[in-house]
């Protein structure tokens, strides 16, 4: 039986998925691995010990894996795509190697080959789509400067102005916890902070919906929309305003109430390695 690893390389931490053709065998997390965010031995350490931990719970060594998929934040770019490749060769020499960005994993997680739109919410922010003609599309997603709209970073910027007792040294992305707590206790200003990011999420959504899909989607077509990330996961007023301004704009979109998990779109990207995806 062939064994495959499916691995979600993100800002804040990594999800490691192990399984066979068919199961979910077992799941590990880890620090960061995006080299947009973190040195090049950060992101080797949480790889490696990410993967590891994946095959203890398995039983498995790395000799057993006959093809591996990796995505991360910034892998759409070739430099960093090629850097990546050559950390998981050396990690797993037996397997074939996938590298792409974590939009591509989210999207599969989401809706295998068919078409339909992501969007992404960690530690950065953004949408990505395919339509039926497979042509893609996407927003947000260009780095804490100038984008990733209702991200972690987002809302920890907006936060610091407006909350008292936040840490002014900390990494506005850290900061979401503790806004989260601000809201679930009750603090009106930091549930306003949560809406607007799933208001700001939607904007990301209706940019792709509109470029893939055009006027057709709000005369009947159905538009398959998904969430991932921890913001969707843990924030309750993020995929509530998410999903209220996205139906607002477009009201047959068929959205998904579930928060996907990246990594099993990388595992189901694995299992096709030894069928049609190349190696490179």
């Amino acid at each position: 039986m062939a064994y495959y690893i499916g691995i979600d390389g993100g800002g804040t931490k990594t999800r490691c998925a192990v399984g066979n053709e068919t199961e979910l065998l077992a799941t590990a997390t880890a620090g960061p691995a995006t080299l947009l965010r973190a040195s090049r031995e950060v992101v080797v350490e949480s790889l490696r010990g990410s993967i590891a931990q994946a095959c203890a719970a398995t039983g498995l060594n790395r000799d057993n894996i006959a093809a591996a998929c990796l995505g991360s934040t910034g892998a759409a770019r070739p430099d960093i795509a090629r850097t990546l490749r050559e950390m998981l060769s050396e990690m797993l020499p037996a397997a074939r190697i996938h590298v792409c960005g974590d939009m591509d994993i989210a999207l599969a997680a989401a809706f295998g080959e068919g078409p339909g739109v992501v969007v992404i919410a960690g530690t950065g922010s953004i949408a990505f789509g395919l339509n039926a003609e497979h042509r893609s599309a996407r927003a947000g997603g260009m780095g804490p400067d100038t984008s990733d709209e209702g991200s972690g970073h987002w809302i920890g910027k907006r936060a610091r102005s407006l909350l008292q007792s936040l840490d002014p040294a900390a990494a506005p992305a850290t900061l979401f916890p503790d806004v989260l707590d601000k809201a679930e206790a009750g603090n009106s200003q930091a549930q306003a902070i949560l809406t607007e990011a799933g208001v700001q999420l939607a904007g990301l959504a209706v940019a792709v919906c509109a470029e893939l899909f055009g006027p057709a989607a709000r005369q009947g077509s159905t538009i398959p929309v998904a969430m991932a990330g921890g913001i969707f996961k843990h924030a309750a007023w993020v995929r509530n305003a998410f999903t209220e301004e996205l139906a607002r704009h477009y009201p047959q979109v068929a959205a998904r109430a579930d928060v996907i998990e990246p990594a099993e779109g990388a595992l189901w990207m694995a299992r096709r390695l030894g069928v049609a995806v190349p190696s490179a």
